[in-house]
């Protein structure tokens, strides 16, 4: 009986048919981790370029903080306690009503108890004012500053005073235009030369100038 053994063509045509399913295994595989790695690199590139955006939007969606200019706030003024002040006014320039419109005014302010009058002499030119040496702050920068907004110049000085607690002497008010004095020069009278006569030349009295 013969044996039926394989010729060299079957051979090669089973080398053949038993490898090629291998190499295309092989190539398939190949192919999966190719497709596999191109993905991985699209998505890795797509998440950075995502991030990045992200990160840009975030940074311009955060508004900048606005500057604010604090300014300080002014100090509260102190309270002044004007009752019981005793105030005298008196008239230093002879200007009609010179006191009483001061006394007026500080009335007004809140003081009560101001006495108006003359002062001995009507030159005053530059408000004089006298405050007590025991008297507040408070109140001397009040009156201070109440005569400064009324009288062109004020002297402020400080004194035991008898009965008052500020002695003011008004000067002359701002925008004030003091009157020139016109200076007359007398007349000399002819002397008669026949009779002599005597003329009695009674004294002009100067009125007193309301305070």
């Amino acid at each position: 009986m013969e044996e039926n053994n394989p010729t060299p063509a079957q051979e090669q045509s089973q080398t053949s048919s038993v490898s090629f399913p291998q190499s295309k295994k092989k190539s398939g595989a190949a192919k999966y981790v190719f497709f596999l790695i191109i993905i991985l690199i699209l998505g890795g590139w797509g998440w950075f370029l995502f991030g990045k955006q992200s990160e840009n939007e975030t940074i311009d969606e955060v508004p900048p903080t606005p500057f604010v200019n604090e300014e300080p706030s002014p100090s509260p003024e102190p309270e002044i306690d004007r009752s019981g002040i005793k105030i005298q006014v008196l008239n230093g320039t002879g200007l009609e009503k010179a006191a009483t419109t001061l006394k007026e005014t500080l009335t007004a302010l809140g003081y009560e108890e101001i006495e108006a009058g003359n002062a001995s002499r009507k030159d005053y030119k530059v408000t004089s004012v006298t405050f007590a040496s025991d008297l507040s702050e408070a109140v001397k920068d009040d009156i201070e500053k109440t005569l400064d907004g009324i009288y062109e110049e004020v002297d402020t000085d400080e004194a035991e005073i008898k009965d008052f607690d500020i002695k003011i002497i008004t000067g002359y008010p701002k925008g004030h235009t003091p009157t020139p004095t016109v200076t007359k020069t007398p007349v000399k009278s002819p002397t008669p030369t026949t009779a002599t006569s005597s003329a009695t030349v009674s004294p002009t009295k100067t009125p007193t100038p309301t305070p």
